[in-house]
């Protein structure tokens, strides 16, 4: 190689060396550090805490680095930043460190810091300070002890529950069985096969002697005498009159051809049912022995003139 090339290389490797740049030395920084135990001695295994403060230059962030400050005999588990200051010209800042002992005997402890910012990034050790670590006392014939008590081993739950579901599906079953399956059957009500008008005149008699009248309870009486005359028409003549309204009702005898007197007493009779049973309507003394005197009136002119037995129906 000739002499220029290679003073030019040389050059170049001592340009490049000289970027690198170097760890900032502790002393090259105006940071100050008291780091203190809480005690000099500690348990093994037990959390103890330690004291930190930090005094540097503005613009100069100082955190504990915690993962650099754990060896085999100790760990720095937790940092928390109490107070933040000033001193003069300097910060302040004040941590508190939980130290956790991990082995026994005089342990030296040594806290490393991150620097970051004013240009200085680096890695920072504070005074190291010692901690006496004493042998736990096991007592003269050590035993080791569990950590939980004997317990016994708990009964499995899941042949209790299937037979619990089994249980529930059988009383369903049996129960919906004996819903839907018909029970005995129950003796068919008499059919009362007189003629309507013989029924209906025996209903009113005991519709007079009811006395709801006499007791001013008229809604209930005019509701029992408007259903009397009903159901006499439903098998009268096979008009489905307990599903019909008074004015459907009255058209339906109307297209019988009856009697236009008789068509006239049933509406007027129905028609002071009607305001009875839906208005605030006092009637007069006297006028119930004359409504079913009405009501008797309209049966016995309907009635069919030869009187002869019919049998008693009603229009589906």
């Amino acid at each position: 190689m000739r002499p220029s090339v290679l003073a030019a290389t040389l050059a170049g490797a001592w340009a490049a060396l000289c970027a690198v740049p170097r760890p900032v030395a502790a002393a090259e920084l105006p940071v100050r550090f008291d780091v203190r135990p809480a005690t000099a001695t500690a348990s093994l295994g037990v959390p103890m805490k330690v004291s930190a403060l930090v005094v540097a230059p503005p613009g100069l962030e100082v955190l504990p680095d915690l993962q650099a400050s754990t060896t085999d005999s100790y760990a720095i588990t937790r940092a928390e930043l109490l107070e933040e200051g000033t001193a003069g010209a300097l910060r302040e800042l004040k941590y508190s460190l939980e130290l956790l002992p991990l082995d026994v005997g005089k342990i030296p402890v040594r806290v490393f810091w991150q620097t970051s910012g004013a240009g200085v990034p680096g890695r920072l050790e504070s005074p190291p300070f010692t901690v006496s670590v004493p042998e736990p006392d096991l007592g003269q014939e050590p035993q080791l002890k569990d950590i939980k008590s004997l317990m016994s081993a708990r009964p499995a739950l899941w042949p209790w529950l299937l037979l619990a579901a089994l249980l529930a599906a059988a009383y369903l079953l049996w129960k919906r069985r004996k819903t839907s399956s018909p029970g005995p059957a129950s003796p068919a009500a008499a059919v009362d096969t007189r003629p309507a008008h013989v029924i209906a005149q025996e209903e009113l008699a005991s519709l007079q002697s009811s006395g709801l009248w006499d007791q001013a309870r008229y809604n209930e009486f005019y509701i029992k005498l408007t259903d009397i005359l009903r159901v006499y028409v439903e098998r009268r003549y096979g008009v489905p009159a307990l599903r019909r309204t008074t004015t459907e009702l009255f058209r339906s005898l109307r297209d019988l051809s009856l009697d236009r007197r008789l068509l006239s007493e049933v509406k007027d009779l129905f028609d002071r049912a009607d305001l009875a049973k839906f208005a605030k309507w006092k009637p007069e003394p006297g006028l119930g022995e004359r409504e079913i005197a009405a009501g008797r009136a309209i049966v016995r002119d309907s009635a069919p003139k030869d009187l002869a037995p019919q049998s008693v129906g009603t229009e589906p």
